[in-house]
């Protein structure tokens, strides 16, 4: 199969754990089952990462059935696209990118940023939209919207800040950062 541009694959309604490898000369799309991202523990995915340069997790909005999309495209690699997958590690950290868009609310966004026992979990506007394995998120980049937009790293349930940090860009608007639970120790801003 060397040769395909594009495989897609659908998972069952079971809980699925797959290892996908992304590809120099082939394009992945990989739809979860039926169950959504709140539903602890869904389809997973591990993915290897080792080799693969300048990887970044681009977050997309919930489909309409509520599931989390995204894409991890790298420089020289093919994408892989995700739909459904509820639960991601990875052998290389990785860049995570969540924008507003990603539960589009009318007026104030809302980003709250925990952990859950090893993962870290991101919800955007009250709605679960990526949890992964803590050591698999280099940096995590929140991007706001033109509006308010409001950033919660809430250090109640563990420090969920990943090695590389957070990065709020808030946009335009009155926006506000809020640490919750724990110590801080270094807030740049």
């Amino acid at each position: 199969y060397s040769e395909l541009r594009q495989v897609t694959l659908e998972t069952s309604s079971d809980v699925d754990q797959l290892t996908i490898t992304p590809s120099l000369k082939t394009e992945y799309i990989v739809k979860g089952g039926l169950t959504l991202i709140s539903t602890n523990p869904g389809d997973a995915a591990a993915l290897v990462l080792a080799g693969v340069d300048n990887q970044t997790f681009p977050v997309g909005p919930l489909d309409v059935s509520g599931h989390t999309t995204g894409t991890l495209t790298s420089t020289l690699h093919k994408s892989v696209s995700f739909t459904g997958i509820d639960r991601f590690t990875a052998d290389t950290p990785m860049d995570v990118v969540v924008a507003a868009s990603a539960n589009q609310a009318s007026g104030t966004d809302k980003f709250v940023v925990t952990r859950n026992v090893d993962d870290q979990e991101l919800y955007v506007n009250d709605k679960l939209v990526f949890r992964a394995e803590l050591t698999a998120v280099d940096n995590l980049r929140v991007n706001g919207s033109a509006d308010v937009d409001l950033l919660t790293i809430d250090r109640s349930n563990g420090d969920p800040i990943p090695t590389g940090g957070i990065t709020f860009v808030g946009d335009a608007g009155n926006d506000k950062l809020t640490v919750k639970g724990g110590t801080a120790t270094d807030i740049e801003y």
